[in-house]
């Protein structure tokens, strides 16, 4: 693993051995920074970061090395966060740049409270859990982030999951009778999420939002290298038929 572009470049990044965690390869990174930078208004510069499952910290440090301004990482496992120290080392001034946390930011409301502390509204959201973390949980984090106003008003989300048979965002298509009897509301309480793009890898796929509230242009995104891509603004996925689907 390395760091495609930026500031740190060509860095290598440790990854974490064993199989209870899923690194984004570097193909797939740099399509989602490359979407990332077309949809977040003035690219990476400047933006503040939460990194929600960071595993090596790959993404917030591309996010960092494209110019984002801080990046806040949690990651719960213990051997996973000492390799996400490791490979933010050298990154300066790391008073004012980053902060690590060691613990599952789904579970306790001190996380959120840690976050607080920092005086943090972030601009970006990068969810990349573990593929047997079910989308309805991921919801309900975003949902209490927006409830705590830690989200900007422009803020975009990146949410990596597993590819289905089902062709759709995940996180709208949270059915009520799947979440735990009033532990976590409806999708449709999360009126505030519109989608963006969807892009599928092999058996991964990248969807994106905004805030519906942020006024934001829908951009035309590049397709280009994909193995499938959706048209971006729809909450039921239709075929583009503007460009020619690749596969690699």
């Amino acid at each position: 693993m390395r760091v495609i572009a930026g500031e740190y470049k060509g860095r290598a990044l440790k990854p974490i051995p064993g199989t209870g965690t899923r690194p984004t390869t570097d193909r797939v990174k740099e399509a989602w920074a490359s979407t990332l930078g077309s949809l977040l208004p003035g690219g990476f510069a400047g933006k503040q970061v939460l990194d929600a499952f960071a595993g090596s910290g790959a993404l917030g440090i591309e996010a960092l090395s494209r110019g984002a301004a801080t990046c806040t990482f949690f990651e719960r496992d213990r051997r996973a966060f000492q390799i996400l120290s490791a490979n933010t080392a050298f990154i300066t001034p790391r008073e004012t740049r980053l902060a690590l946390r060691q613990a599952d930011i789904t579970r306790a409301s001190r996380e959120t409270a840690f976050i607080n502390r920092r005086a943090a509204v972030f601009d970006l959201l990068i969810l990349d859990p573990p593929y047997d973390l079910p989308a309805c949980d991921v919801a309900a984090l975003i949902q209490r982030l927006l409830g705590q106003e830690l989200l900007s008003d422009t803020a975009l989300i990146s949410y990596e999951h597993r590819a289905s048979s089902a062709d759709g965002y995940a996180l709208l298509q949270c059915e009520p009778a799947a979440l735990a009897a009033g532990a976590v509301p409806a999708i449709s309480a999360l009126p505030q999420l519109e989608p963006l793009a969807y892009k599928r890898y092999g058996n991964s796929v990248l969807e994106y939002h905004g805030l519906s509230n942020a006024g934001r242009a829908r951009p035309q995104l590049q397709t280009e290298g994909q193995d499938h891509d959706a048209c971006v603004g729809s909450r039921h996925l239709r075929p583009c038929d503007h460009r020619p689907h690749r596969r690699h």
